[in-house]
């Protein structure tokens, strides 16, 4: 379902949620380095590490289809609240993306230190856990995204 859908408090946690991980896309370039092997065969072994980060990653693994720059304008969409409810072309971005925003929301987000959310896991029907973002991102703000200021939490 579209975020104009939701209730207002949850249509903000997925705007701000959506906005907090295009800036972090955006920050971390599409590249790859080498770096020194964990387990080196031979001298001067190296291994790709991509820069991408972990949710973007995973996300791609999953969806062979999945395009970075379609990822960036779904999370713009969904960051305005211009989302589409649909699965297909143009806009299937939205849904797969809207169901990440909701996974890292039921489940937390754990690379960043981010707890799940009692009050989106209610909405959905899911039980309560004990260790959640009862008041998500109100006095705090993700360390490596000191310059979203127009946060909605």
């Amino acid at each position: 379902m579209p975020i104009s859908e939701l209730p207002k408090q949850l249509r903000n946690m997925y705007q701000g949620y959506a906005k907090f991980l295009l800036g972090d896309l955006v920050s971390n370039t599409p590249s790859v380095i080498l770096v020194p092997a964990p387990d080196p065969r031979h001298s001067g072994h190296k291994v790709r590490k991509s820069l991408n980060p972990k949710w973007y990653l995973g996300l791609y693994n999953n969806a062979p289809y999945c395009k970075r720059q379609r990822v960036l304008d779904a999370l713009t969409r969904i960051a305005n609240g211009n989302d589409k409810r649909f699965r297909s072309r143009p806009f299937r971005y939205d849904a797969t993306v809207r169901d990440l925003i909701t996974a890292f929301f039921t489940e937390g987000l754990e690379d960043y230190g981010i707890p799940p959310s009692n009050h989106v896991r209610e909405f959905f029907g899911l039980s309560p856990l004990e260790e959640t973002l009862e008041q998500p991102y109100t006095e705090q703000r993700p360390p490596a995204h000191q310059d979203i200021d127009d946060w909605p939490f």
